[in-house]
């Protein structure tokens, strides 16, 4: 992801590939179920989950996993959009309608 931020280089989806995640960490899919998150931070990755909702910055925030991406400005907005898309469309649409838009 960094590389492709220097070289100013496409991260649609790669940042679609974290907007999944961070969905999936909130440790609740899209029909309700409960996600078993098996992760050494899966208490805070859930709770910055759940108050972030579509917004990444809150878990983009924990520097111990995201570096200084979470102050990337590109890498935020692409992160968001793609967030928001899940929540609003499902994964299976947010794919969808980021493979569109890559075919122009």
């Amino acid at each position: 992801m960094r590389d492709r931020l220097v070289s100013e280089g496409a991260i649609d989806l790669l940042a679609l590939g974290v907007a999944a995640w961070l969905r999936r960490v909130r440790g609740i899919d899209e029909a309700g179920a409960a996600i078993d998150v098996r992760h050494p931070l899966a208490a805070l990755l859930r709770e910055k989950a759940i108050e972030g909702g579509r917004d990444p910055a809150p878990l983009l925030s924990i520097t111990s996993l995201f570096g200084s991406l979470g102050e990337d400005r590109r890498f935020v907005a692409a992160v968001g959009r793609h967030l928001a898309a899940i929540y609003e469309d499902g994964a299976a649409g947010a794919l969808d309608a980021c493979l569109r838009d890559l075919a122009g």
